[in-house]
């Protein structure tokens, strides 16, 4: 009777159960979930709009869906997560390099094998694309850099390779020609958003020295210690109040920049060719298709703060007290992004982000 029972054939698991059996936690699976439909979502688009028709506008998918996967990581990362500073440079650094060095490696074997071996003279006559690629990957490097520098020095430049990523982007742009004015309107959509997302990370940059205060880099200073270091560093003697509410800032506006990066990622999607000439052979309003690309990836958007963002945080995060003008009470963790809002009760509330 046991040999028989020990021969039966086990019930192949469903799919359902093979998902929950996955070694992720509960986010990381929502985050998969989200980013896969955005992407089906996006696929249909271009199914619909047949931009599989010609090999070029074929390629133009796939040139625009990779980038667009890249920006948006980035927004999503700072819209739900609250990680200090230095994992969100680290994590920025290390996602900006791998799509560089996956994009020009890509692009030299297919130069490679489509040119005759000629890569030098193709990267000096149509190498835009791998340019741009290299200075983000350059962006990367600096990133990883910032986050293995002492805390005085980092917290004033992790927003410079933000700035060089929306300076050069500009430029990218500017030198991209379009077949048509949707192509234009698109592509300096994106660049909008690019740029306000860039002018945000800088805007949450301190704009006074410093001290390293953080759980991660040192023990905190007395305020004796602090107005030392202030006076020693030519700055006016801040308030501990002031430097946390600036620090709680400094958090919040990386929030909307993942905001704006996710704007740019959707609206830089829709500029591709095939997309914008099935809409110029429909006679599409141009404002109209403009302004569709933003309605999508806003309800995305609306999605990702319903679900990892807490409803009504101004009942759980000292930034956010009710009648407080300071952030008294609030670890220096906590106001550089090392634990922050509750996460959604999607999550199990009660929970920390981290």
């Amino acid at each position: 009777e046991d040999r028989r029972c020990a021969r039966r054939p086990q019930a192949m698991p469903s799919d359902a159960s093979l998902w929950h059996r996955l070694p992720l936690s509960p986010g990381a699976k929502l985050h998969a979930t989200l980013g896969v439909t955005q992407i089906l979502c996006l696929t249909s688009i271009c199914s619909i709009a047949d931009v599989w028709r010609t090999p070029l506008t074929g390629r133009q998918y796939y040139g625009h869906i990779g980038p667009s996967i890249f920006i948006a990581a980035i927004g999503v990362a700072a819209l739900t997560t609250e990680w200090p500073w230095r994992r969100r440079c680290a994590f920025e650094g290390r996602l900006s390099a791998t799509a560089a060095v996956v994009y020009v490696v890509g692009e030299t074997l297919e130069a490679t094998v489509s040119k005759g071996g000629r890569v030098a003279s193709f990267y000096v006559k149509h190498g835009l694309h791998a340019w741009m690629a290299l200075v983000i990957g350059l962006c990367g490097a600096m990133l990883l850099l910032i986050a293995r520098l002492d805390a005085h020095v980092g917290l004033r430049l992790k927003a410079v390779p933000h700035l060089w990523y929306a300076t050069a982007w500009t430029w990218f742009i500017y030198n991209h020609k379009q077949p048509n004015e949707y192509g234009v309107n698109m592509h300096w959509a994106a660049t909008a958003w690019v740029l306000v997302g860039g002018f945000l990370r800088l805007r949450g940059s301190p704009a006074a020295p410093v001290a390293p205060s953080s759980s991660i880099d040192a023990p905190h200073p007395s305020p004796l210690a602090a107005a030392a270091a202030d006076k020693h560093h030519g700055a006016s003697a801040l308030s501990r109040g002031d430097d946390l509410r600036g620090r709680a800032a400094a958090s919040e506006c990386v929030k909307e920049s993942g905001c704006a990066y996710i704007l740019a990622a959707y609206t830089f999607f829709g500029g591709q060719m095939g997309l914008t000439l099935w809409a110029d052979h429909n006679k599409a309003n141009v404002g109209s298709y403009v302004l569709a690309w933003h309605a999508i990836p806003i309800v995305a958007i609306l999605a990702y703060v319903r679900i990892f963002c807490v409803p009504g945080a101004s009942g759980t995060d000292p930034r956010h007290a009710p009648g407080s003008s300071t952030a008294a009470g609030a670890s220096p963790g906590d106001l550089e992004g090392g634990t922050g809002f509750e996460r959604s009760r999607l999550l199990g509330g009660g929970e920390k982000a981290g």
